[in-house]
C-alpha cells in the first residue's frame, strides 16, 4: 500500500529459490561504460558492472520466518522492505507497524509497478496484480488491496504543508525556509549561496537568494544583469566572488505528497555517496562490488559498494576514465571467493567477452556439461583435441568453448588439457604406464622424443630462418603446426613412435612441453640444431 517514497539505489533486489551449502564466486563479469540518469535526471558518464551468480541462501529471513515467493518464483524476506518508510513488502497479516504511523505500508498499491524493475514481480492473482500499480485490473483473492492508506493529506483529514508533509493545522507544519521571493526550499539548498552560480531575481535555477537576508547569494550574481538585484548591487560591487564549484540543476519542490523515484548516486569527484532511503537489508543474497579507479582525476580511489542484484552502476567519472572491479557474494556472515576482475571505461561501451564466461557452475554455458566436449557436440573425440590444438596454434577458442577447453582449470590451455581429453577417449587401461621423463635427440633430419612410458602429447615452439621447412610425423592421434614469420609452434598428440618431425634448415627450440597422462615431465634436450 502506498504512503512513502520508494527510492532505488544503484541496484534492485533479485533473489533465488534453491538452496546451496557453499558459496561460489560470481562469474561472467563485465564492466561496460554508458550514460545513466543521476538523481536529477541528467545523463552522466558511468561504468556498469554486471555478473551472473548461482548462489542461494540456505537460511531463513532475519525475523525467523521462511522467505516468500513472488509471481516469478523469486524469494524475498517480507520483513525487509529495502526502503525506509515501508513496514514490509506485502501486508499478509504478519507485518509490524515499524514506522509507527498507525498503518501498514507495503509495496502493493504504492504507485510503483513491480514488474521486475525493482527485483520482484507482483503481477499475478496471488498479489492482486500489484494492486493496480502497473495498470492491470485488480484480481485480489488474498485481500491484499483493501487496506490501502489515503493517497494524500486531505483524504486523511489533514492539510498539506508547504514542504509536502501532512499536519493537522498550519501551526503544526515544519517551519519552512523561503527565498527572497517567498518560495519554499529545502535547507540543503543553502549550499547554493556562494557556489558561483547566480541564484537571482530571474530564478535561473528556481530560487532567488539575491537579497541581503541571504548574503546576496554570496555575490554570485556580479556581472549578471538579469539576475542581480538592486539591493545587492552596492554590496557586491563589480567583482565576481566565487568560481562555479559543481554542476547545478533547476530546483522544483514537489508538494503533491506522491511517491518519487529518486536514484541515489556516488560521485567520485566529491567522494560523496548518497544511498537514498535504502536501509540495511536482511535479504538472502547480496553482493559487495570492490572498485578501483585507474585513470582520470580520481585515479587511486578504492571503494566497496553493496548490491542486491546482479548489476551496479557507478557515476561521477569523466568520459574515458577507467576503473576495475570484482564481485563477492554475501549470505549473512558467509562470503564467496572474489570473482574475476572486470575493467571498463566510463561512457564507452565494452564489446569484449566477460571475464570468467560461463564458469561458476551455471549461466549461459550450462549445456557444456560433458567434460572434454569442447565443441559441445555431446561426444568427446579427436575433434575436441583438434579444437584445443588449434587454440594453441593460434585459432583461439572463445566464450564457453574457451572454458570447456581448460579442463584442469589452471587458467591456461596447453598439452595438459589435451592429455585430459586423451584420457577420456582412451581410458586408463588402454595404455602403458606413464613416462616420468623424456629424452630428445636428433638423428639426421629427424627429431625424436622417447620416454620410459606413455607420452600423451608434445608441444614445441621453434625459431628459425626463412629457409626452414618441417614435416610432422603421421603416426599420432593428431599432429599439426603453425608458422608465423620465423617462429613455428607444433603439437603432436599420442605419438605412436619416437619420431616427432623431420626438418631442413637451422632452428632453435624456444619451448618444449612433454606430458604424460596427467602432468608435464622433465625433458633432456640439446640446444641448437644444424641440419
Amino acid at each position: 500500500m502506498f504512503n512513502y517514497n520508494k527510492i532505488t539505489g544503484f541496484v534492485l533486489a533479485a533473489l533465488f529459490s534453491v538452496s546451496m551449502a557453499q558459496l561460489v564466486a560470481p562469474y561472467n563479469v563485465l564492466a561496460s561504460g554508458e550514460y545513466v540518469p543521476d538523481a536529477y535526471g541528467n545523463e552522466v558518464a558511468a561504468i556498469t558492472w554486471t555478473w551472473l551468480d548461482d548462489n542461494v541462501s540456505s537460511g531463513n529471513c532475519a525475523d525467523g520466518n521462511p522467505a516468500l515467493e513472488d509471481c516469478a518464483g523469486n524469494q524475498f524476506c517480507n520483513d525487509d522492505p529495502q526502503f525506509s518508510g515501508y513496514d514490509c513488502v506485502v501486508n499478509n497479516g504478519s507485518c509490524l507497524d515499524v514506522t509507527g504511523d498507525g498503518i501498514i505500508t507495503d509495496w502493493l498499491g504504492d504507485g510503483y509497478c513491480d514488474d521486475g524493475a525493482y527485483g520482484l514481480v507482483f503481477q499475478c492473482d496471488d498479489y492482486g496484480w500489484d494492486c493496480g500499480d502497473c495498470g492491470d485490473p485488480i484480481v485480489d483473492p488474498n485481500d491484499f488491496c483493501s487496506e490501502a492508506p489515503p493517497v494524500n493529506c486531505e483524504d486523511q483529514g489533514l492539510i498539506t504543508c508547504p514542504d509536502g508533509s501532512c499536519a493537522a493545522t498550519e501551526a503544526d507544519c515544519p517551519v519552512a525556509l523561503t527565498d527572497c521571493q517567498g518560495n519554499v526550499f529545502e535547507e540543503s539548498l543553502l549550499s547554493w549561496i556562494g557556489d558561483g552560480y547566480c541564484d537571482g531575481v530571474d530564478m535561473a535555477y528556481g530560487l532567488d537568494f539575491a537579497c541581503p537576508e541571504y548574503d546576496c547569494d554570496g555575490c554570485d550574481c556580479v556581472g549578471d544583469a538579469v539576475g542581480q538585484s538592486e539591493a545587492c548591487l552596492a554590496e557586491c560591487g563589480g567583482v565576481a566572488a566565487n568560481p562555479p564549484v559543481a554542476e547545478k540543476t533547476y530546483f522544483s519542490l514537489f508538494t503533491d505528497n506522491e511517491p518519487q523515484r529518486i536514484v541515489p548516486t556516488y560521485d567520485v569527484r566529491t567522494g560523496e555517496y548518497d544511498p537514498g532511503n535504502m536501509i540495511p537489508d536482511s535479504r538472502l543474497i547480496s553482493y559487495t562490488v570492490s572498485v578501483e579507479v585507474l585513470t582520470g582525476a580520481y585515479a587511486g580511489f578504492v571503494g566497496d559498494f553493496t548490491a542486491n542484484t546482479e548489476t551496479i552502476s557507478i557515476t561521477g567519472f569523466a568520459e574515458g576514465d577507467e576503473a576495475c572491479g570484482f564481485v563477492t557474494t554475501l549470505d549473512g556472515t558467509e562470503s564467496s571467493p572474489p570473482s574475476c576482475t572486470a575493467c571498463g571505461v566510463a561512457a564507452v561501451p565494452n564489446d569484449e567477452e566477460p571475464c570468467d564466461p560461463g564458469q561458476g557452475g551455471g549461466g549461459e554455458c550450462d549445456d557444456y556439461d560433458v567434460a572434454g566436449d569442447v565443441n559441445n557436440d555431446d561426444s568427446v573425440n579427436v575433434l575436441d583435441i583438434v579444437s584445443v590444438v588449434n587454440h594453441i596454434l593460434g585459432t583461439l577458442l572463445e566464450g564457453c568453448e574457451l572454458g570447456a577447453g581448460d579442463l584442469n582449470s589452471d587458467g591456461e590451455i596447453n598439452v595438459l588439457d589435451i592429455v585430459s581429453i586423451v584420457n577420456i577417449i582412451l581410458g586408463t587401461d588402454a595404455r602403458s604406464a606413464d613416462a616420468t621423463s623424456a629424452t630428445m635427440r636428433v638423428e639426421g633430419n629427424t627429431l625424436n622424443i622417447s620416454g620410459n612410458g606413455f607420452i600423451g602429447a608434445v608441444q614445441m615452439t621453434l625459431s628459425h630462418g626463412s629457409d626452414f621447412s618441417i614435416s610432422l610425423t603421421d603416426d599420432a592421434m593428431v599432429a599439426d603446426y603453425a608458422t608465423n614469420g620465423n617462429s613455428t609452434t607444433l603439437v603432436v598428440v599420442v605419438p605412436g613412435s619416437e619420431e616427432i618431425f623431420t626438418a631442413t634448415g637451422d632452428y632453435d627450440i624456444d619451448e618444449v612441453i612433454v606430458a604424460n597422462s596427467s602432468s608435464m615431465i622433465n625433458v633432456i634436450e640439446p640446444g641448437s640444431f644444424t641440419l
